[in-house]
C-alpha cells in the first residue's frame, strides 16, 4: 500500500513539474532579445517624434500622418500601456480639435464629424494617460509630469468635455444623423466623463472649475443621459 502511495506521489510531482515547464515556455519565447529590444525602442521614439512633428506643424499639420505614426506606436511592445504614447495621441486629437474649431474665424466651415471624433478620442486618450501616470503598469517605464504639465493635460481634457456640453452635443449630432450606435456610445461617454478620475481631480483642485463642472453632474442630467442611452440602445 505504501509503495502505491509513493508511486502516486512521484507521478503527481512529475506532472506538476511538466505543467510548470509548459507554463513557462510561452513567457521565454515571447521575451525579446537585447537587439530586438533596442530596435523596438528606437522605432517607438521615431514614431513619437514623427507624430509630434506632424501634429505641431504651425502652417500645415498632418493629423492623418500623425495618427499613422501613433498607430504603429500603439502596436509596439514598448508602446502598450505607455502613458507617453497615450498623451501624444491626446495632444494630436486636441490640436485637430483646435484647428477645426477655429475654422469659422477664418471664413471656413467647421466639419462637425471631424471635431466630434477628435473631442471624444482626445478625451479618452487623456483619461488613459492620466490613469497610467497615477497607476503605472508593473514593469513599464513611464514619463514623469510636473504639476504644470499635469494641470495643462487636465485643462485640455476639460476643454474637450466642456466644448461639447459634456458630450451631449456630440451625442445629439449623431442622434440627428440617426447613427444610433454612435449616439449611444457618446451618451455612455457623457455618463462616464462626469465621474472620471481626471476631471473630478481637476475640479477638486481648481476652484474656478468646480461650479461649472457641478452643472454637468446634477441628478437630472444623470437621469437624462441614462434615458437617452437607453432609447438609442433599442
Amino acid at each position: 500500500m505504501k509503495k502505491i502511495q509513493i508511486y502516486i506521489l512521484i507521478f503527481l510531482l512529475c506532472v506538476a513539474g511538466v505543467s510548470d515547464t509548459f507554463a513557462l515556455c510561452p513567457v521565454s519565447l515571447t521575451k525579446l532579445l537585447p537587439h530586438d529590444q533596442k530596435t523596438q525602442q528606437d522605432s517607438l521614439k521615431r514614431d513619437l517624434k514623427e507624430a509630434r512633428i506632424n501634429t505641431n506643424d504651425k502652417t500645415k499639420p498632418d493629423f492623418a500622418k500623425a495618427r499613422e505614426s501613433l498607430k504603429r506606436a500603439f502596436k509596439n511592445p514598448y508602446g502598450k500601456d505607455n502613458a507617453e504614447v497615450f498623451l501624444q495621441a491626446a495632444n494630436t486629437e486636441y490640436r485637430c480639435f483646435q484647428v477645426e474649431r477655429n475654422k469659422p474665424a477664418t471664413g471656413k466651415k467647421m466639419d462637425e464629424k471631424v471635431i466630434y471624433a477628435s473631442t471624444a478620442d482626445g478625451f479618452r486618450y487623456y483619461c488613459q494617460a492620466y490613469q497610467l501616470l497615477r497607476h503605472p503598469v508593473a514593469g513599464r517605464k513611464q514619463i514623469g509630469l510636473n504639476m504644470k504639465a499635469t494641470q495643462q493635460m487636465q485643462s485640455e481634457a476639460y476643454d474637450l468635455f466642456r466644448s461639447t456640453q459634456g458630450f451631449r452635443a456630440t451625442a445629439g449630432y449623431y442622434y440627428k444623423k440617426k447613427d444610433w450606435k454612435s449616439a449611444y456610445d457618446f451618451f455612455k461617454l457623457a455618463q462616464e466623463a462626469i465621474d472620471c478620475e481626471l476631471l473630478t481631480h481637476y475640479a477638486a483642485n481648481n476652484y474656478a472649475v468646480q461650479a461649472d463642472f457641478a452643472k454637468f453632474r446634477t441628478d437630472s442630467i444623470r437621469r437624462r443621459l441614462q434615458f437617452s442611452a437607453a432609447v438609442t440602445a433599442v
